[in-house]
């Protein structure tokens, strides 16, 4: 069984998840190509910034677990994304280090915490596990915190840590008769 990996990644937390597609495109005519009846298309990443974000936490992945074989088996992936409070929920002038009233306590906005999730799974395939589907439990939390980035822990799923149990428990009632 695997040793649990720990490690924080700095910097500003990038979603993955929305794709923009386009038509490839004959350069010589500036026309569509065609295959097989059908156009043929490109997918790339909406967002400038995921491919950095995505190398850094390669980067520290490989920097933490080294050049190991990939985990083996099911695994959980607890992510604790840290994002920078906006200047408006402080106050201004003798007030500029406290928080306003009405701050919010946990980042609501955007990026969502799936499509965060989803860069982290798609920089750790191939270094912390082959495919991604082996990760059968997730926690993502979005918080605010000092230093922008992520808190990353990757376990065997059989393994206790924090208190969490051995073997999975029933979420609902009607699961303990299965």
């Amino acid at each position: 069984m695997s040793d649990p990996v720990e490690f924080f990644v700095p910097g500003i937390p990038r979603p993955a998840g929305s794709k923009v597609g386009f038509a490839i495109v004959n350069k010589a005519t500036g026309q569509p190509v065609y295959k097989d009846g059908r156009i043929l298309t490109r997918v790339k990443e909406s967002g400038k910034h995921t491919a950095a974000w995505r190398a850094d936490v390669k980067h520290f992945a490989y920097q933490h677990y080294g050049d190991r074989e990939p985990m083996a088996g099911p695994l959980v992936l607890s992510v604790v994304f840290y994002l920078r409070r906006p200047q408006g929920h402080y106050g201004t002038g003798r007030n500029a280090a406290l928080l306003k009233d009405f701050a919010p306590v946990y980042p609501m906005s955007q990026p969502d915490t799936t499509k965060l999730l989803r860069a982290v799974e798609d920089a750790l395939t191939g270094i912390l596990w082959l495919d991604d589907a082996q990760v059968v439990t997730q926690i993502g939390l979005k918080r605010y915190g000092p230093t922008p980035g992520a808190l990353i822990k990757v376990r065997p799923a059989g393994a206790a840590i924090g208190g969490l149990p051995l073997k999975p428990e029933p979420l609902f009632a009607d699961q303990e008769a299965q």
